[in-house]
């Protein structure tokens, strides 16, 4: 209650200031529009409260900027600003360094009156619509444009005396484990991602096979419904064992060697690091992340009970559900979807290994890789779109449903 009444001044403030912002905001967009010949000012809105959203498009606009892509031939000043509560202020305050950014409270009034219909013009937008944020790197830039964010010396110490007191040497090396429950989105109201959730103790076949090879194991997460189980020393469950920090979610992401994740927010922050990654029970299916060579993905199974089987691409694209986010539109359909088991997890993972060592499959591997290639984009990809597909889709997982590609 107490921290509730010494928020009143400050929300009061930022009411009064909104509110003065709305009775400019038509002066400063005809400045705007006047100084235009001089200067070209574009604003975009930015998700701060959603690690993926926050670390991915802010990384993608900076990776199109090195590019020359989206990049206006004249002088031009590009404002974000945020509206929402802030998911890493760690993250945040590294972006503020690299572009301008302002509170909702200033820049929004300003923003939607420069949008009114009678008035809107594309060119005030550093992109038009949603697009800016999207998370797919649809020009491939990841791979070839340079990490734009950095530790400093004192996060560097701090991360490195971390990872000593968990018993790791300098030279030891350690994977990033990241499993979606419904903990966290129950915990801001979103429910409806739900099917995407995973079990967590899927995943210990794998981490514990790994800590033979040498490996240590993080296991990730901000929320979590419970513990992994294993008594694993070399199993670290960060994500429960009171350890966790926002700067040490971005510094073990950007130091382990891989990750193996299940398509959620922290993936992007893997993303902008760089490193390779395995995401298992990827879905929707239309939605793959193909766009960085070191990823390897496998999928969910979609059992149809009508057919009391599990469905091919071309049926999962029939039904209308390869784009689909919502649990309900599933339901409505007879889906039911299945998580990949232990051993098919495990079995992506030595895949991983093998690329990463070899920097290729074999013959016969890719042989499978490129036949689920071309169904995919004969059925989902889209050919505006510039993107290659990059991503390879684990040849064990392909080997045991082939069927996919009938």
């Amino acid at each position: 209650m107490k921290n509730k009444l010494k928020k009143i001044p400050t929300k009061i403030f930022k009411l009064i200031i909104f509110l003065i912002f709305i009775i400019l905001s038509p002066f400063i967009v005809f400045i705007i529009r006047v100084a235009t010949p001089f200067l070209l000012i574009r604003l975009q809105h930015v998700r701060v409260n959603r690690i993926g959203h926050l670390s991915t498009n802010i990384e993608l606009y900076l990776c199109e900027k090195d590019n020359n892509i989206n990049v206006p031939s004249q002088k031009y000043l590009d404002i974000f600003f945020y509206d929402r509560k802030i998911c890493n202020y760690i993250l945040f305050n590294k972006w503020k360094k690299k572009v301008f950014v302002f509170p909702g409270y200033i820049i929004k009034p300003i923003y939607y009156f420069n949008n009114l219909n009678f008035i809107k013009n594309n060119k005030y937008l550093i992109k038009p619509g949603e697009q800016f944020h999207d998370t797919h790197d649809i020009h491939n830039l990841l791979d070839i444009s340079k990490i734009h964010l950095t530790f400093t010396k004192n996060e560097i110490n701090i991360g490195e005396n971390f990872l000593k007191n968990c018993g790791l040497d300098q030279n030891d090396k350690f994977i990033c484990l990241i499993v979606r429950d419904n903990a966290y989105l129950n915990s801001i109201g979103s429910q409806y991602h739900s099917h995407r959730d995973c079990d967590i103790n899927n995943f210990v076949l794998a981490a514990e096979n790994l800590t033979k090879l040498g490996y240590y194991v993080f296991r990730m997460g901000a929320i979590v419904n419970k513990k992994i189980k294993s008594k694993n020393s070399r199993i670290i469950d960060y994500a429960t064992n009171g350890m966790r920090t926002e700067l040490l979610d971005l510094y073990l992401s950007s130091k382990c060697e891989f990750c193996i994740s299940t398509s959620l927010g922290l993936d992007s922050v893997i993303d902008i690091f760089r490193k390779p990654m395995i995401i298992t029970n990827f879905l929707p299916f239309g939605d793959l992340r193909h766009e960085r060579n070191n990823v390897i993905t496998i999928f969910k199974h979609h059992f149809s009970e009508d057919k009391n089987k599990n469905l091919t691409m071309k049926e999962i694209n029939d039904l209308g559900i390869g784009y689909s986010y919502k649990k309900n539109d599933f339901d409505k359909k007879g889906i039911k979807l299945i998580e990949n088991n232990e051993k098919e997890i495990y079995d992506a993972t030595l895949d991983l290994l093998y690329l990463l060592k070899n920097k290729n499959f074999d013959q016969k591997s890719l042989n499978f890789v490129n036949k689920f290639n071309s169904k995919f984009y004969e059925l989902f990809y889209d050919k505006k779109m510039n993107t290659k597909i990059k991503t390879t889709i684990a040849p064990s997982f392909l080997k045991n449903n082939f069927f996919l590609i009938d």
